[in-house]
């Protein structure tokens, strides 16, 4: 799917989930890191407000692993808030 331009932060319409909550829920461990270093979004939560890494926790999963999407998760959030303060500064250039 991947390959072919899905989008790998595409939400389930009656959870939230995204297919990287998806992928944990079914203990896809590897395939999840792929996802991740494929480009998903790691900080964006569900309907029930969890993230990726609180899913994992929650489901006992390794805390190597964790600790990935926690990191994922910072690098996401950093990366949205240096694009919104590009625009911001785009559009006080323009003015």
């Amino acid at each position: 799917l991947m390959e072919r331009g899905a989008s790998l932060d595409l939400r389930d319409p009656s959870t939230g989930n995204t297919p990287l909550h998806a992928l944990i829920s079914k203990g896809r461990v590897i395939a999840a890191q792929d996802v991740v270093r494929a480009g998903a979004d790691a900080s964006l939560t569900n309907d029930r407000g969890e993230t990726p890494a609180a899913a994992a926790r929650r489901r006992r999963m390794d805390e190597e692993f964790v600790s990935f999407l926690e990191h994922a998760a910072a690098a996401a959030a950093a990366k949205r808030l240096a694009e919104a303060e590009a625009k911001a500064r785009e559009r006080e250039e323009y003015r």
